[in-house]
Protein backbone atom coordinates (compact mmCIF):
# COMPACT_ATOMS: atom_id res chain seq x y z
CA UNK A 1 0.00 0.00 0.00
CA UNK A 2 1.45 3.36 -0.98
CA UNK A 3 1.41 6.70 0.72
CA UNK A 4 1.34 10.26 -0.53
CA UNK A 5 3.10 13.22 1.10
CA UNK A 6 0.77 16.22 1.10
CA UNK A 7 1.98 19.76 1.76
CA UNK A 8 -0.25 22.84 1.61
CA UNK A 9 -3.07 20.80 0.07
CA UNK A 10 -0.84 19.50 -2.77
CA UNK A 11 0.53 16.01 -3.34
CA UNK A 12 4.31 16.40 -3.49
CA UNK A 13 5.42 12.76 -3.36
CA UNK A 14 3.96 9.27 -3.74
CA UNK A 15 5.74 6.17 -2.50
CA UNK A 16 6.39 4.12 0.59
CA UNK A 17 5.70 5.40 4.05
CA UNK A 18 8.96 6.44 5.71
CA UNK A 19 10.30 4.42 8.64
CA UNK A 20 11.13 7.64 10.50
CA UNK A 21 10.62 11.37 9.96
CA UNK A 22 12.50 14.39 11.28
CA UNK A 23 9.93 14.65 14.06
CA UNK A 24 9.04 10.96 14.74
CA UNK A 25 11.05 7.79 15.08
CA UNK A 26 9.18 4.58 14.18
CA UNK A 27 6.80 6.75 12.16
CA UNK A 28 5.75 3.72 10.14
CA UNK A 29 4.17 2.23 13.27
CA UNK A 30 1.72 5.11 13.71
CA UNK A 31 -1.88 4.58 12.64
CA UNK A 32 -3.05 6.24 9.43
CA UNK A 33 -4.82 9.13 11.16
CA UNK A 34 -1.66 10.03 13.07
CA UNK A 35 0.35 9.85 9.85
CA UNK A 36 -2.11 12.27 8.21
CA UNK A 37 -1.38 14.86 10.89
CA UNK A 38 2.21 14.85 9.60
CA UNK A 39 1.16 14.99 5.94
CA UNK A 40 1.34 11.31 5.00
CA UNK A 41 -1.89 9.96 3.51
CA UNK A 42 -2.58 6.32 2.67
CA UNK A 43 -3.37 6.08 -1.05
CA UNK A 44 -6.76 4.59 -1.87
CA UNK A 45 -5.81 2.38 -4.80
CA UNK A 46 -7.67 2.10 -8.08
CA UNK A 47 -8.71 -1.55 -8.14
CA UNK A 48 -10.32 -1.44 -11.56
CA UNK A 49 -9.74 -4.48 -13.75
CA UNK A 50 -6.87 -4.31 -16.20
CA UNK A 51 -7.60 -6.31 -19.34
CA UNK A 52 -4.98 -8.55 -20.97
CA UNK A 53 -4.61 -6.10 -23.84
CA UNK A 54 -4.12 -3.05 -21.64
CA UNK A 55 -0.91 -1.49 -20.44
CA UNK A 56 -0.61 0.82 -17.45
CA UNK A 57 0.67 4.18 -18.68
CA UNK A 58 0.69 5.98 -15.35
CA UNK A 59 -1.16 6.46 -12.11
CA UNK A 60 -2.61 9.85 -11.24
CA UNK A 61 -3.23 10.91 -7.66
CA UNK A 62 -5.77 13.39 -6.36
CA UNK A 63 -6.56 14.75 -2.91
CA UNK A 64 -10.34 14.61 -2.42
CA UNK A 65 -12.10 15.22 0.92
CA UNK A 66 -8.94 14.61 2.95
CA UNK A 67 -8.11 11.32 1.17
CA UNK A 68 -5.69 10.57 -1.68
CA UNK A 69 -7.13 8.55 -4.58
CA UNK A 70 -5.24 6.78 -7.35
CA UNK A 71 -6.59 6.68 -10.90
CA UNK A 72 -4.90 4.36 -13.39
CA UNK A 73 -4.40 5.60 -16.95
CA UNK A 74 -4.38 2.70 -19.41
CA UNK A 75 -3.69 2.27 -23.10
CA UNK A 76 -4.48 -0.69 -25.34
CA UNK A 77 -2.03 -2.57 -27.50
CA UNK A 78 -3.14 -3.01 -31.10
CA UNK A 79 -5.44 -5.93 -31.90
CA UNK A 80 -2.72 -7.46 -34.09
CA UNK A 81 -0.15 -7.18 -31.28
CA UNK A 82 -2.65 -8.78 -28.89
CA UNK A 83 -3.21 -11.64 -31.34
CA UNK A 84 0.56 -12.11 -31.65
CA UNK A 85 0.86 -12.19 -27.85
CA UNK A 86 -1.87 -14.85 -27.57
CA UNK A 87 -0.27 -16.88 -30.37
CA UNK A 88 3.10 -16.84 -28.59
CA UNK A 89 1.38 -18.02 -25.39
CA UNK A 90 -0.34 -20.81 -27.37
CA UNK A 91 2.95 -21.93 -28.93
CA UNK A 92 4.81 -21.85 -25.61
CA UNK A 93 2.07 -23.69 -23.71
CA UNK A 94 1.89 -26.35 -26.43
CA UNK A 95 5.66 -26.78 -26.51
CA UNK A 96 5.82 -27.16 -22.72
CA UNK A 97 3.06 -29.79 -22.81
CA UNK A 98 4.57 -31.76 -25.71
CA UNK A 99 8.01 -31.68 -24.09
CA UNK A 100 6.55 -32.91 -20.80
CA UNK A 101 5.18 -36.00 -22.58
CA UNK A 102 7.89 -36.54 -25.20
CA UNK A 103 11.16 -34.80 -24.26
CA UNK A 104 13.37 -33.52 -27.07
CA UNK A 105 15.85 -36.42 -26.83
CA UNK A 106 12.96 -38.84 -27.30
CA UNK A 107 11.66 -36.90 -30.32
CA UNK A 108 15.12 -36.81 -31.89
CA UNK A 109 15.61 -40.53 -31.23
CA UNK A 110 12.26 -41.24 -32.88
CA UNK A 111 13.23 -39.21 -35.94
CA UNK A 112 16.49 -41.16 -36.11
CA UNK A 113 14.56 -44.43 -35.83
CA UNK A 114 16.16 -45.45 -32.53
CA UNK A 115 12.90 -46.85 -31.12
CA UNK A 116 10.69 -49.62 -32.41
CA UNK A 117 8.74 -48.43 -35.49
CA UNK A 118 5.43 -48.34 -33.62
CA UNK A 119 6.86 -46.12 -30.88
CA UNK A 120 8.58 -43.85 -33.42
CA UNK A 121 5.30 -43.44 -35.28
CA UNK A 122 3.44 -42.69 -32.05
CA UNK A 123 5.95 -39.97 -31.04
CA UNK A 124 5.85 -38.42 -34.52
CA UNK A 125 2.04 -38.50 -34.65
CA UNK A 126 1.78 -36.92 -31.21
CA UNK A 127 4.07 -34.04 -32.25
CA UNK A 128 2.36 -33.62 -35.63
CA UNK A 129 -1.10 -33.46 -34.03
CA UNK A 130 0.05 -30.54 -31.92
CA UNK A 131 1.83 -28.75 -34.76
CA UNK A 132 -1.27 -29.07 -36.96
CA UNK A 133 -3.54 -27.89 -34.15
CA UNK A 134 -1.37 -24.83 -33.49
CA UNK A 135 -1.41 -23.95 -37.20
CA UNK A 136 -5.20 -24.30 -37.36
CA UNK A 137 -5.55 -22.26 -34.17
CA UNK A 138 -3.37 -19.52 -35.66
CA UNK A 139 -5.71 -19.36 -38.67
CA UNK A 140 -8.72 -19.10 -36.38
CA UNK A 141 -7.02 -16.50 -34.21
CA UNK A 142 -6.31 -14.41 -37.31
CA UNK A 143 -10.08 -14.31 -37.96
CA UNK A 144 -10.82 -12.65 -34.59
CA UNK A 145 -12.01 -9.07 -34.98
CA UNK A 146 -12.37 -7.93 -31.36
CA UNK A 147 -10.28 -7.93 -28.20
CA UNK A 148 -12.94 -10.03 -26.47
CA UNK A 149 -12.73 -12.72 -29.17
CA UNK A 150 -8.96 -12.88 -28.75
CA UNK A 151 -9.29 -12.95 -24.96
CA UNK A 152 -11.65 -15.94 -25.18
CA UNK A 153 -9.22 -17.81 -27.42
CA UNK A 154 -8.01 -21.12 -25.95
CA UNK A 155 -4.23 -21.12 -25.54
CA UNK A 156 -4.02 -24.69 -24.23
CA UNK A 157 -4.02 -27.46 -26.82
CA UNK A 158 -3.48 -30.97 -25.54
CA UNK A 159 -3.91 -34.40 -27.08
CA UNK A 160 -3.76 -37.73 -25.31
CA UNK A 161 -0.49 -39.50 -26.14
CA UNK A 162 -2.10 -42.91 -26.63
CA UNK A 163 -5.31 -42.00 -28.45
CA UNK A 164 -4.47 -38.56 -29.93
CA UNK A 165 -7.91 -37.45 -28.76
CA UNK A 166 -8.19 -33.86 -27.47
CA UNK A 167 -7.77 -33.53 -23.72
CA UNK A 168 -10.13 -31.18 -21.87
CA UNK A 169 -8.20 -28.31 -20.34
Amino acid sequence: MGYAKVENGQIVKVGQCPQNTDRTSNFILLDDEEKKTQGWYKVIEDNSTIEEWEILVQSNYELINNDVYETKVMTSISLNDYKAKKYEILKNNTKIYVMSITPEYKQLSALAGNYPVEECNKIKAFGKAHVDAVRLSKSLLDLATTYEEVKAFNVNIKFDYETLEPVEV
